[in-house]
Order: C-alpha cells, then structure tokens, then sequence
C-alpha cells in the first residue's frame, strides 16, 4: 500500500512540475 501511494505522490508531483513547464512556456 504504501509502495502505491509514493507511486501515486511520485506522478502526481510529475504531473505539477509539468502542468508548471507548459504554464510558463505558454505565457
């Protein structure tokens, strides 16, 4: 379970440092 859940923290941190990237290329 707690394999899973780092799993899940790893991406979703992935997922705002990417979100981060486009924003500040777009704008």
């Amino acid at each position: 379970m707690k394999f899973v859940l780092g799993k899940f923290n790893t991406e979703f941190t992935l997922g705002l440092v990417l979100v981060s990237v486009v924003v500040t290329v777009t704008s």
